[in-house]
């Protein structure tokens, strides 16, 4: 395929399409109580209405080191699967997105549904046993989810290792779910693919953190006391500018004195530089994708379609 039809929204709708065929596969080879078979559909229906980049991850790190075999729309809805049941047992244990159709349906059933998507997952319908590594870094990504749900660190440091196992794994996974088909693979670029996509998955969810910091009405991590590079900077910042909000996590006073000075917490937050912050950070990570991912002989245009989802998506 030439770098003019990658670029074709026809051409990666074309792939997609393969990547969601090959999930359904998966699903009837595994969910035959035709109940369930039907519940695990919708959640994957509902799934496929959001915009992510998992399938394309593994799509792209695979054709850009040389490969060609159709058996990666089937490693590509592993990845999707994979991510779907860890999604499902996120929203169940932060009890914090009430949308998805798993949190309509009852805890025992969307648990139940959850576990059998990772077991279909991992299986898939070939009979290929997943790399090792993937099952290492699933491992690694629940060793993170525990530490989040815990909530007990209490520097920078706990934080970042906290998320190159929670977050930055799952993009390593998705990234060598392409990889591991790949014949000959080389061992150098298995370990630069690796950290890249640690780096990427740090990035992404630093990202994330400081989204919506100010609505405190929601469930967000101010909220809930959720300790993350943002919060616990203006943790440490708040105990001389804003002491509520230090209070606040201390459990010294509860939400409703945070509502009661709402304004000034939003002015705090403005005025912390934490957006600059993290920003900053974020930047070292994304510099050291980068150079990584320029040192990887790779195929174009998939090395430019792989840069576009990850680094690129960033800076626009």
């Amino acid at each position: 395929m030439n770098e003019n039809a990658l670029a074709s929204p026809d051409s990666l709708n074309l792939m997609l399409d393969n990547v969601s065929t090959e999930l359904f596969r998966i699903i009837d080879s595994h969910f035959h109580e035709d109940s369930l078979n039907r519940m695990v559909r919708s959640f994957v229906h509902y799934k496929q209405t959001e915009s992510t980049i998992w399938s394309e991850l593994t799509l792209y790190s695979y054709y850009m080191l040389g490969g060609s075999s159709p058996d990666i729309y089937h490693a590509a809805a592993q990845t999707e699967l994979i991510i779907l049941s860890l999604d499902i047992f996120d929203d169940l244990q932060d009890q914090d997105n009430f949308e998805p159709p798993w949190m309509q349906c009852g805890p025992a059933a969307a648990m139940n549904c959850a576990s059998g998507l990772l077991v279909a997952a991992i299986a898939g319908s070939l009979g290929k046993p997943l790399d090792s590594t993937v099952l290492k870094l699933l491992a690694a990504a629940h060793n993170g989810q525990h530490k989040d749900i815990q909530n007990a660190i209490s520097t920078e440091e706990e934080y970042l290792q906290l998320v190159a196992e929670k977050s930055a794994s799952l993009i390593s996974l998705a990234v060598h779910m392409g990889y591991q088909l790949i014949e000959n693979a080389n061992e150098t670029t298995a370990r630069k693919l690796a950290e890249c996509s640690q780096h990427i998955g740090i990035a992404a969810q630093l990202q994330n953190d400081v989204k919506n910091l100010t609505l405190i009405q929601e469930r967000n991590d101010i909220v809930q006391r959720k300790k993350t590079l943002a919060t616990l900077y203006l943790y440490d910042l708040s105990k001389e500018a804003f002491p509520m909000l230090s209070n606040y996590y201390d459990g010294v006073c509860g939400m409703e004195e945070l509502v009661s000075q709402e304004k000034q917490l939003v002015n705090f937050i403005a005025a912390s530089g934490v957006s600059e912050y993290i920003s900053a950070v974020q930047s070292l990570y994304l510099q050291q994708a980068d150079h990584i991912l320029r040192t990887i002989p790779a195929l174009q245009p998939w090395a430019l379609r792989f840069r576009s989802i990850t680094i690129d998506h960033f800076h626009k």
